[in-house]
């Protein structure tokens, strides 16, 4: 275990907004996560009215910066604002967190800021329900999985290593990259918008924006664990390894979303559901896609008088 006395990081599965920033404001300059599963039952939660501005305030506490609370009751009536690094940990069925989210989650910056990690669309669902379930060896019953007891140890050896450097409640350090390594982000960006052009979905271009930011947050993570104090050309190069899959999985996301969003309509005219979706589609793709969820009886195009209707008929998953 890495948690002890001077350091907690598992933050409650079941907590409220309120309470999680109660909790990070009490722990400047640490580090913490949300693990939660069945992730579309929490969405659903957040969009409830007693929890109005609470997947603003969780876009806000992903950047490390905590805003600080004046009450008038209490024996903390002035908090500070603080940094924290918070992570959320969260899994669920994919097309059921697509239909708890909206297209505004994403213009918004609060689905951009996560990374998503799903299985391929082409996964083999004829398996042996057997494959990987086997006893383990009695050395490993005894002492662990060593693979799990190694990695732990070198992020034990690691903090220690930082912790050395100066007292753990004062100022964080600066992780810095590289030239060399800050220059290979700056290309990865551009190869992201490049791709995103050629979709003709610049709209996704904050998505390029968020999954840099993310690369380089992983490499710092990295070059931490393996004692630096800064990131090399060598940790962006590892982390770019899964960041192609990455960005697919949070377009294919927020394609998913938009199509929940659409579903979740039933019928409106073609013009009421181009005005929703124009920023994401050409006029061309627009009618394009029509023909194949057509086409595939996902939906029906009827005509009353000189207005056409579509109807939301089938599962576009």
């Amino acid at each position: 275990k890495l948690s002890n006395d001077d350091y907690t990081y598992n933050i409650s599965s079941n907590m409220t907004v309120e309470g999680l920033a109660s909790y990070m404001l009490d722990r400047p300059n640490r580090s913490g996560v949300v693990t939660r599963d069945e992730f579309q039952g929490f969405l659903a939660e957040l969009s409830k009215n007693y929890m109005a501005g609470s997947k603003d305030a969780l876009t806000d506490y992903y950047m490390g910066n905590i805003n600080g609370k004046l009450r008038s009751t209490g024996e903390k009536k002035v908090q500070k604002d603080v940094k924290f690094s918070l992570s959320f940990y969260a899994m669920g069925i994919r097309t059921h967190v697509a239909r708890a989210l909206t297209l505004e989650d994403f213009r918004s910056g609060f689905l951009t800021r996560f990374i998503w990690v799903t299985p391929p669309d082409d996964v083999d669902l004829e398996y042996d329900i057997n494959d990987g379930f086997e006893l383990a060896p009695e050395h490993v019953q005894r002492k662990g999985d060593p693979v799990l007891a190694e990695l732990l140890e070198d992020i034990r050896n690691a903090r220690d290593f930082f912790e050395s450097m100066g007292d753990v409640d004062a100022n964080t350090l600066p992780i810095r990259p590289t030239q060399e390594a800050f220059d290979r982000i700056k290309v990865l960006r551009s190869e992201m918008v490049d791709v995103i052009r050629r979709m003709g979905r610049e709209e996704l271009q904050s998505s390029a924006d968020r999954m840099s930011q993310s690369v380089l947050r992983a490499a710092a993570l990295l070059a931490m664990s393996h004692m630096r104090e800064e990131v090399l050309l060598e940790d962006v190069v590892q982390v770019i390894a899964y960041t192609g899959d990455w960005f697919n999985n949070s377009i294919r996301m927020i394609e998913m979303v938009g199509e929940s969003e659409w579903a979740g309509r039933g019928t409106a005219t073609s013009k009421e559901l181009y005005n929703v979706f124009k920023n994401q589609y050409k006029p061309r793709d627009y009618s394009e896609m029509l023909k194949a969820l057509q086409e595939s009886g996902a939906i029906n195009q009827l005509a009353n008088g000189k207005t056409s209707i579509i109807q939301y008929v089938g599962d576009m998953e």
